[in-house]
């Protein structure tokens, strides 16, 4: 991780704000702290894990104009993209609307746009079992946001599977609304289509069917403390030590009765935090860290939680498995409050639309795709509740089968006499009386 000075000097205004915000004691020692966290930002290798840095004005809702420099984008030159990584299934059930998500990385010179003539689009095409086209018309899936080039984004595609069960080859492209270029095909999945299709939802899962309209952040995340607290009373143990990952600046588990470990990748967050919780919660502690190499020792948490962040990375299977392996054997990972279901892009939220624009990595998966991430991490749901749009896991891990007692080797038998010994040692004993 590399700093630079910032360029950037808060007003007594903004320092003012933060101090409202964070309920930080108007002391001088405290407002020179806080002009000096901003007087520099912070910058890593990792573009996605940059663009969740030096973030924290916006997060709390200050408008602060070229706080945060914008990447050049070139808008000459090739078009190209490529597909590196998806959730598109094995197994689909027959003629079915769902979308699954893929990766879109724009590798190519030139920004895709996602309005005007020339807005690109992904789209698909379904071959039989002798690569024949299937007759139906594919649905296009919209782009989110503009991509411009070096960027990648999680698009859920959507795919109608065929009504016939087979098998076939699903392949996918990016075209151009005008006719005038194709990506040809960026990835090629084969799917057999059958109606004993198995979901990878257990029926253990809860689902709740909040009113439209209803959502509420905050009372979603008291809903999600709930749950967790509910989650160790069941351990019947107390809680020695808890992992917060992505809690900013004011995790959700400041009040658990133990050490409590926060950690994030945003530097001045994280400063921001400490300095609001020294004072009253000196058992919360603040560390800068990547979650998918997390700077911990096996087993050394009862838990680790997070809200509303798994869904920040891109590969969140191994995010999970980094998370289990700092947790003890009989621990626990809890994620919170994440978003569940899927989208189109003409119905995207302002707010989700402009996180992507300023290079945060915003997906959502469905409750599908949810299974698949925690099989591919080797671990299960135990408890599991989907409650209108916000998901709610305890995920522990797998038990491994039980062995079978080892059952001691018989004794050797012993091997059969010839006929003539026999008759010799009977008559040696019937001698002998």
């Amino acid at each position: 991780m590399d700093s630079e000075p910032s360029g950037f000097s808060l007003s007594e205004d903004l320092v003012n704000q933060v101090l409202r915000q964070e309920m930080i004691a108007d002391e001088e020692s405290n407002r020179a702290r806080i002009r000096d966290i901003f007087a520099r930002n912070f910058r890593l290798s990792d573009l996605l894990l940059t663009a969740e840095n030096n973030f924290y004005l916006q997060r709390i809702g200050l408008k602060v104009e070229g706080y945060r420099p914008r990447a050049d984008t070139q808008d000459t030159g090739v078009l190209a993209c490529e597909i590196p990584s998806h959730m598109i299934p094995r197994t689909l059930h027959p003629q079915e609307l769902r979308s699954w998500n893929v990766r879109l990385n724009n590798t190519g010179q030139r920004t895709l746009l996602c309005h005007g003539e020339s807005a690109a689009y992904l789209t698909y095409r379904l071959l039989d079992a002798q690569g024949h086209a299937v007759d139906p018309v594919a649905e296009k899936t919209t782009l989110p946001v503009d991509i411009s080039a070096g960027r990648g984004i999680t698009i859920p595609l959507w795919l109608l599977s065929p009504a016939q069960p087979g098998t076939y080859t699903v392949e996918v492209r990016l075209e151009l609304a005008d006719g005038s270029w194709s990506s040809g095909s960026l990835l090629s999945v084969e799917v057999d289509v059958r109606p004993d299709w198995t979901s990878m939802v257990p029926p253990h899962w809860l689902t709740l069917h909040r009113l439209p309209g209803t959502y509420d952040y905050q009372i979603d995340h008291e809903i999600g403390r709930v749950f967790l607290k509910e989650e160790t009373a069941l351990s019947g143990r107390p809680l020695e030590r808890v992992l917060e990952i992505g809690g900013c600046c004011n995790p959700m588990t400041w009040d658990l009765p133990c050490p409590v470990v926060s950690a994030d990748i945003d530097v001045q967050t994280l400063q921001i935090g400490a300095l609001r919780f020294s004072t009253y919660r000196p058992n919360v502690e603040f560390v800068a860290a990547d979650a998918h190499r997390l700077p911990f020792a096996d087993g050394v948490f009862d838990c680790a939680v997070m809200f509303a962040t798994l869904h920040h990375f891109l590969d969140p299977a191994a995010c999970l498995k980094e998370l289990m392996r700092t947790v003890r054997p009989d621990g626990f990972v809890a994620i919170l409050c994440e978003p569940i279901g899927s989208y189109r892009a003409e119905g995207l939220s302002n707010e989700f639309k402009a996180d992507l624009e300023q290079g945060i990595n915003e997906q959502i998966f469905t409750a599908e795709e949810y299974g698949q991430i925690f099989a591919k991490a080797g671990i299960q749901a135990t408890r599991a509740m989907i409650d209108g749009g916000s998901f709610k896991a305890i995920l522990r891990r797998i038990p491994e089968p039980a062995r079978a007692p080892e059952v001691p080797p018989a004794p050797p038998v012993p091997a059969a006499l010839p006929r003539a010994s026999l008759r010799r040692r009977l008559g040696f004993l019937l001698r002998g009386r």
